[in-house]
């Protein structure tokens, strides 16, 4: 949401995780999804199977419930801003350990035995703090009583003389009643510390021992020696538990730091895993399938019935179509939708924009099949607005963010683009929406696939450009020759391109044995490669060439000659044209048509889509 809430977000319908650990690494999830098909697939396989077994899943699920924040608990105890409630969290957390392991014994997926061999008992720590922290205490340190009994004698020892007081302090006031004949009470406040109060109405002879300290409106308070020989040795024994308790306190924590790094891997085992079960939770409380996930070379999202999560959740599911998508780097990148306000067509985008983000996640989709080629980025250009801070109008803000998405997207990023050019002129808006799809389709250019919604229809007359384009494709050719034979006629009629030279490179043809060979032959390929000759030649050679080819093919040229010439137009002529034509057609992907000539050789690479 804008307001950086949940409500209405593809989190908050796929977060079913139970520990606070995992709803943040599920949000970290799909701020960045995954791009390796074989990681995608290894969490597919872990989803698939928890919604296979829902009786596990279940168990695990309530396992989970009683897992704490023990990754935030670790970076507490190396702070030393922990407090005996986060140690107790932690013993908790860990006891449930072994149960999740044992549940997860028997599964078959990568993902989950990877996690569980992730997972530590640790159980050094967990006996530790069994037998060092007190459930039954306020996990307080200003409270006390947070190291369990039996733990130190040397604590039970004081702790008993400070919790025996009330004990004497109640055998004390009775003494004195009986001694005394006087009703009396027992009192303390941390000024005067402990005290006898006799009300007034009570006031009879006060023994000489009776030390007045304090005098109320309706009563009198004493001490006594015994009193304050008792209040000394109270306060002593209370002061040392406190000490006592925090000594080993610090000494627990202390025990427990080595094992911060191994747990912290636990407990991003045990994040990743909830992350799991909770996917596994939303698959099958929305009827979510699993998407089929490829490295394919075409590109392809291919999505039949897909349903957006969230529009899904604010409708009731009857109410919402499904829509089909098919976007691939053979004939289809582009989608042009043209529709009236509040057809769906931002909808629809986001939708597959969604989609694509969840199946790259590893999560199941909700969709009746579907097909994805992970991409690389996901760039949006949605909705309007200014920025008035820094002086920009809508247009202008809109113009920036399409310039950087032209900048920085690649053939393997899948664009959202809606209406752009609304923020100026008719005219002018429809100009740079022309401009931009032109651009985007383009496969020299970018070639990215892309959803482009508008309301100018006469963007839907672009199929002339894209068939024009294909048409528009370069091809080069590329000649070996003898000069003693003249240099070839380039037959495309445009007059033009390279000639090059190849007599100042040592000729294998001056020597007998090379005599029957063409460049072609391993015996003079050697020879060549050996010498070296060639190689530096051919460097030369191919960085004006390649500046050329790509001038060409970003300005629309449609043909491009170069030819290679020797004495014979055996040798040399021939290894620099065929390596020439080979290095074209692998690096740019454009059609490279070869003629040894006196060879009578032809040979044609296609272009690479």
């Amino acid at each position: 949401m804008r307001d950086g809430g949940r409500r209405g977000t593809l989190l908050e319908i796929l977060d079913h995780t139970h520990t606070a650990m995992g709803a943040r690494l599920l949000r970290r999830w799909l701020e960045r999804p995954l791009t390796d098909v074989n990681r995608i697939i290894q969490r597919q396989d872990g989803i698939e199977e928890l919604t296979g077994h829902t009786t596990e899943l279940s168990q695990l699920e309530e396992m989970l419930e009683h897992v704490f924040d023990f990754e935030r608990i670790l970076t507490r105890i190396e702070a030393n801003t922990t407090s005996p409630k986060d140690l107790l969290a932690l013993k908790a957390s860990l006891g449930m350990i072994p149960e999740i392991k044992k549940l997860l014994s028997g599964t078959a997926s990568i993902v989950l035995r990877k996690l569980s061999d992730q997972m530590d008992i640790h159980s050094t720590v967990y006996e530790l703090l069994d037998r060092s922290m007190n459930e039954n205490g306020t996990g307080n340190i200003r409270d006390g009583k947070y190291i369990k009994e039996g733990y130190s004698a040397e604590l039970d020892e004081v702790r008993s003389l400070s919790e025996n007081s009330r004990k004497w302090i109640a055998d004390l006031e009775e003494r004195e009643k009986e001694k005394t004949g006087i009703k009396l009470k027992i009192g303390f406040n941390n000024v005067f510390g402990y005290y006898f109060e006799i009300t007034n109405a009570n006031k009879v002879p006060i023994p000489e021992y009776y030390m007045r300290k304090q005098t109320l409106v309706n009563a009198e308070r004493y001490i006594t020696p015994e009193l304050k020989e008792f209040e000394t040795k109270a306060l002593l024994a209370k002061e040392k538990t406190e000490e006592l308790e925090l000594k080993i306190y610090q000494a627990v924590k202390a025990a427990i730091r080595p094992e911060i790094a191994a747990m912290q891997r636990t407990a991003k085992a045990l994040a990743a895993l909830d992350c799991l079960t909770g996917l596994s939770r939303a698959a099958l409380k929305d009827r979510y399938v699993r998407p089929q996930i490829t490295n394919s070379r075409e590109g392809r999202i291919s999505i039949h019935d897909g349903r957006h999560p969230m529009v899904e959740h604010a409708l009731k599911r009857e109410m919402f179509v499904p829509n089909d998508t098919e976007l691939n780097h053979t004939d289809q990148e582009m989608i042009i939708i043209t529709g009236p306000n509040m057809a769906g067509k931002s909808t629809y985008m986001r939708q597959v924009a969604v989609l694509t983000i969840m199946a790259q996640t590893g999560s199941f989709i909700p969709a009746k099949s579907a097909s994805f080629a992970p991409v690389d980025r996901i760039f949006t250009r949605v909705g309007a607005a200014d920025d008035i801070s820094t002086g920009q109008s809508t247009f202008m803000v809109e113009m920036n963010e399409v310039a950087n998405i032209l900048r920085n997207a690649t053939s393997n990023s899948l664009l959202v683009l809606d209406e752009i050019g609304r923020g100026t002129s008719t005219f002018d808006g429809l100009s740079i929406a022309w401009a931009v799809i032109e651009h985007i389709s383009n496969r020299r250019l970018l070639g990215a696939k892309t959803l482009f919604a508008t309301h100018y229809h006469e963007l839907t007359e672009l199929k002339q450009f894209t068939d024009d384009l294909q048409k528009r494709r370069l091809v080069v050719k590329v000649t070996s020759f003898a000069y003693k034979k003249g240099i070839p006629e380039d037959s495309s009629g445009n007059g033009g391109g390279f000639v090059f030279d190849c007599r100042a490179v040592n000729n294998p043809g001056k020597y007998e044995r090379y005599k029957p060979f063409t460049g072609l032959d391993e015996p003079v390929i050697r020879f060549l490669e050996e010498d070296g000759e060639i190689a530096v030649f051919l460097e030369h050679v191919y960085a004006l060439v390649d500046a050329s080819v790509k001038r060409y093919m970003e300005r629309g040229f449609t043909s491009l000659s170069v030819c290679f010439g020797c004495t014979g137009g055996q040798h040399r002529s021939v290894y620099s044209a065929q390596h020439l034509a080979e290095h074209l057609n692998k690096k740019f992907g454009v059609q490279v048509n070869l003629m040894h000539r006196e060879q009578n050789i032809e040979q044609s690479f296609s272009a690479k889509k």
